[in-house]
């Protein structure tokens, strides 16, 4: 049960960072949007920790699904082992080249303190 409900948060969060970078509009050489133009591709960096096979799986056909919906959008997945991820993702999330999405553990030392440091975004307004 909790696996199925960690992977719906996990899809939502790339849902909706999905949905925000497609809605930026293509501008035109003059700075305004394209009439009718479609979004240009949009590329997201998604750091997970599902290094099992099984998982790993599931996440690729998540991905896949994800975008056959949402057409110029394509998922870049990188996988990390727990204590790989735990020591790196603070320095990449603050780095202009760091993950859109990554999966973080819940705890005082990692998303708390990536919080405090505000390299997370809410999401509230999006699942809203």
């Amino acid at each position: 049960m909790r696996k199925h409900i960690f992977l719906s948060v996990l899809l939502s969060m790339i849902l909706a960072v999905a949905l925000a970078a497609c809605a930026m509009p293509v501008a035109a050489p003059s700075g305004e949007p394209a009439p009718g133009a479609a979004p240009a591709e949009t590329t997201l960096l998604v750091w997970d920790i599902w290094t099992r096979q099984v998982d790993s799986d599931a996440i690729d056909q998540l991905d896949r699904e994800f975008e056959a919906a949402n057409p110029g959008v394509k998922i870049d997945r990188v996988v990390k082992s727990f204590d790989d991820m735990k020591a790196t993702a603070q320095l990449a999330l603050s780095s202009p080249d760091g993950p859109d999405v990554a999966q973080i553990n819940q705890g005082e030392s990692d998303m708390v303190a990536l919080v405090r440091a505000g390299l997370l975004t809410d999401l509230t307004s999006y699942s809203e």
